[in-house]
């Protein structure tokens, strides 16, 4: 009788083990459930915080439009004030009226510049913007094609994208844009740098449904007609609707107005 109480005690001891073990291992298994819940859940908003393709598009044509618009209120408020000057050939380092205009400009674009881009670009646009000259040219900065986000977080992202001059240039007919922006203001997507890749640097390697891309973006109906290769480079063959016919250097976007001349039939 007496062994049969010790192996019932015995028994309750393992008994009360194994159902704290199984307690202790469940009481785990639900904060390692609720540790993997809460990680979803943190990747699921920042998914849902992450800007499309779209809304960078939407905030880069935006920030365009407004720049102009400033510059435009910029020259018509000022144009008195500057009109006539020749900044684009040299400014001197004490031209009071060159600082004073540098400062109206900052001052405006800072709605959609940081001050780090301002520091880059300020005096450049303000010749840009008073010089009655030729000093200044922008660049090729219009997103034809192949616009993608490199990387973002919730307050900064970083696209890259192809700009076609349109009719094509001898020399370099496209390029590839950097730009860097930055949320500041609590809700303003401001340009915090911007870098340009030059086919030197990077070729374009260009495609069939890039062109077709960039043709849809300025509102052109193409027709793709050949890949030809030329003067041991390859080009692409277009026609528009109007019959016109144009050749796209794979390599830099270039045209070349002989192998042009070809298709159109120019005497």
């Amino acid at each position: 009788m007496r062994n049969y109480f010790i192996f019932l005690l015995i028994g309750l001891f393992f008994l009360i083990s194994a159902c704290e073990e199984s307690a202790v291992e469940k009481e785990d298994s639900l904060e390692n459930d609720q540790e993997k819940e809460e990680e979803v859940a943190s990747e699921e908003e920042k998914t849902n915080n992450e800007l499309s393709l779209e809304e960078v598009r939407e905030i880069i044509e935006q920030r365009e439009e407004e720049e102009e618009k400033i510059l435009e209120q910029v020259l018509d408020n000022h144009f008195h004030d500057f009109s006539g000057v020749n900044w684009g050939v040299e400014v001197g380092e004490d031209d009071q009226e060159f600082d004073k205009a540098v400062g109206i400009v900052r001052e405006e674009l800072s709605e959609v510049m940081t001050a780090d881009m301002l520091d880059e670009e300020a005096e450049t646009i303000t010749i840009a913007t008073f010089c009655e000259c030729d000093a200044y040219y922008s660049g090729m900065e219009s997103v034809d094609a192949r616009l993608e986000i490199v990387e973002q977080t919730e307050e900064y992202f970083q696209v890259k994208f192809l700009s076609i001059e349109p009719m094509g240039m001898d020399e370099q007919g496209g390029i590839q844009n950097v730009w860097d922006f930055k949320l500041e203001d609590q809700d303003t997507w401001k340009l915090d740098q911007k870098q340009a890749i030059s086919p030197e640097e990077e070729p374009l390697n260009l495609t069939v449904d890039d062109m077709k891309e960039v043709y849809n973006n300025w509102g052109n109906s193409v027709e793709f007609v050949e890949e030809r290769e030329y003067e041991d480079e390859n080009y692409l063959v277009f026609k528009d609707s109007n019959d016109f016919y144009n050749v796209w250097n794979v390599k830099d976007a270039s045209t070349n107005y002989d192998l042009r001349s070809e298709y159109n039939d120019d005497e």
